[in-house]
């Protein structure tokens, strides 16, 4: 895949670049478990099907890739560009960073994504999307953040 190029506003600063990624999107689907399922043979040869006891539903979460490409962070938003449909969180619409080993969890109102770095640690990205989201709250320089063993500058 060539390297994609983003849009760049001239007050916005790209921070990061991932190497190659992947994106996935998680969907909550609802599916009937349990009961028994019975036949109800009748004398005129009709077959009637019945369910017996009570089923019960049952929430699964489902993982769908969306797309393989590169990962960007810049002071403002966060991009995904690859294959599939781009992808844009402005970094005030996102709710929550979490590390969900092996995935970079990221929150929105409406949507959880899940990004997956081949070459990259996840930890990094997220101690970058923090410092991003705290410099962008505090509207001051913060520079530095340090999250377990790492530390990262800008």
């Amino acid at each position: 895949m060539e390297n994609p190029t983003i849009n760049i506003d001239k007050d916005e600063k790209q921070y990061g670049e991932s190497r190659r990624a992947n994106l996935y999107k998680e969907y909550i689907v609802s599916e009937a478990e349990g009961g028994l399922t019975g036949f109800t043979f009748r004398p005129t040869s009709d077959l009637y099907v019945h369910q017996l006891g009570r089923s019960k539903t049952v929430k699964k979460k489902v993982l769908s890739k969306e797309s393989s490409g590169r990962f960007y962070a810049t002071d403002k938003r966060l991009l995904f560009l690859g294959e599939g449909k781009p992808l844009e969180i402005p970094l005030d619409g996102l709710l929550r960073v979490t590390i969900e080993h092996p995935y970079l969890a990221l929150y929105t109102k409406a949507e959880k994504y899940l990004v997956e770095f081949e070459e990259e640690s996840h930890i990094k990205w997220a101690s970058l999307i923090q410092l991003l989201i705290n410099k962008l709250k505090n509207k001051v320089a913060a520079d530095t953040l340090k999250i377990g063993k790492f530390t990262y500058t800008m």
